[in-house]
């Protein structure tokens, strides 16, 4: 089930605005999936696994000409699981300050290894959004107000997550949850 999120369109409003994007948020939650939905609004967009060691390797230790060279001729650059790449904060730092046309949304599970490898090179160049489980709002926008209240317990007992929610039965909901 897709799910529109309603952090979509702050976060395509906010390209643009911040060289960097930084969205943070719990593994699960639907980053990928979102940061898929943003890329179909750009014409030209390189999407990157951070945990590809390939990807690794394309930014560490690279200076910003190179840099530049990797992420030039893309309206929108995405580093999916940012934190997984040595010194990201200072890479991002490099591709904002010298190519000011290219847009970054770099994503990490791990918000507080992402953030602290991030705060002190990107102060003043990038803009924090945090997604988390999904909102009463979304569940409605997505099954109706009457189908929500009809499952509220369930989503008070298993939570929100999109696969959660979209599982079937309570044993496999509890299965994911051990999972």
């Amino acid at each position: 089930m897709d799910y529109k999120r309603t952090l979509l369109s702050q976060i395509l409003d906010s390209i643009g605005q911040k060289p960097i994007i930084i969205l943070f948020g719990a593994r699960q939650v639907g980053k990928t999936t979102l940061i898929k939905e943003i890329i179909k609004n750009f014409k030209i967009a390189l999407y990157l696994e951070g945990d590809d060691p390939k990807t690794a390797q394309l930014f560490e230790g690279r200076s910003s000409l190179e840099l530049a060279q990797v992420v030039l001729g893309h309206d929108l650059v995405v580093i999916d699981e940012a934190q997984r790449i040595k010194n990201i904060g200072t890479v991002l730092k490099l591709i904002a300050d010298n190519v000011p046309q290219v847009n970054v949304l770099a994503t990490g599970s791990s918000s507080f290894e992402l953030a602290n490898k991030l705060s002190e090179p990107l102060t003043g160049r990038n803009r924090k959004l945090f997604l988390y489980p999904l909102s009463l709002k979304e569940l409605v926008d997505t099954y109706t107000k009457m189908n929500v209240e009809k499952k509220i317990e369930e989503y008070l007992i298993f939570g929100m997550y999109p696969q959660i929610v979209s599982g079937d039965g309570r044993q496999k909901k509890i299965q994911l949850l051990k999972d």
